[in-house]
Formats: structure tokens, C-alpha cells, sequence
């Protein structure tokens, strides 16, 4: 029993260190920054190349709102969604140069809202929708 207890301080104390700075590296190693704040115009969807979403899509997604545009917080570039894999607060994405390297997004909020079948992403940027007026799209109305 003492030896149990002379051993318990130094193993628990290692332990205690690993856990932290291993914690520490991948805090420091994450890929998420600060953006600069854009308040003077809209930013565009930006569509990408429709094969590869076909690829790791299924045809019943073909016809998603979002199918072929990346969230503008994708943890990637060169990245497709796989939509069918979409909840309510989490997404998974697929490298398109390497499809055995995958990314999920998880928030602690609703990343989207259920619209006609499929999660749509709650964008609660504005939008022009002409004679100076602007709306949230897919946005969560108060």
C-alpha cells in the first residue's frame, strides 16, 4: 500500500504533464483563425468544381441549396462536403487530392436549420434583395 502511494504522486504527475501539452500542441496546431471583419460589401458564394461533390455525394443531394459551395468556415480549401452526413450542429468534409483524410465541424450552437428535407446552413448574413433591402436568407428569424 505505501509503495502504491510513493508511486501514485510521480506516475499521476508525468500523466498530468503529457495530458496538458498535448492539449497545448493542438491548440497551437489547429487551422482555425481571425478573419478581418468585411462591413462595406457582400461576399459571393463561391461555387467549386461540381465533380468532385458528385464523387462523395449522393445523387438524392444533387439538387441540395448547397450542394457544390463550401461554407465560408470550411477547415479546407481543397475539400468537398459530404451533405448527407449533415446535423443540426456539425458537418463533414472530404480532401479531394486525398479522401482518406476527413474533417468534422462541430459547434456547441445549430450550425443549420431543417428547410424542405434538407440542413441548410443558418446564414445570418445579409443579403440584397433589391431597392435597398437587405434579408437573412436561411437565417433563424427572432
Amino acid at each position: 500500500m505505501v509503495l502504491l502511494r510513493s508511486l501514485f504522486i510521480p506516475v499521476f504527475g508525468v500523466l498530468f504533464i503529457f495530458l496538458n501539452s498535448s492539449m497545448f500542441y493542438a491548440q497551437n496546431n489547429a487551422e482555425m483563425e481571425s478573419v478581418e471583419n468585411n462591413f462595406s460589401t457582400f461576399t459571393p458564394r463561391n461555387s467549386q468544381e461540381i465533380t468532385p461533390w458528385k464523387t462523395h455525394n449522393a445523387p438524392s443531394f444533387y439538387n441540395h441549396p448547397e450542394f457544390g459551395v463550401l461554407p465560408y468556415n470550411a477547415p479546407c480549401s481543397n475539400c468537398v462536403e459530404v451533405l448527407e452526413k449533415r446535423t443540426i450542429d456539425s458537418r463533414y468534409f472530404v480532401d479531394v487530392l486525398e479522401p482518406s483524410k476527413f474533417m468534422i465541424q462541430n459547434a456547441l450552437g445549430d450550425l443549420h436549420i431543417l428547410k424542405n428535407g434538407f440542413w441548410v446552413t443558418a446564414n445570418h448574413k445579409l443579403n440584397s434583395i433589391g431597392n435597398q433591402e437587405y434579408r437573412t436568407i436561411e437565417g433563424v428569424q427572432p
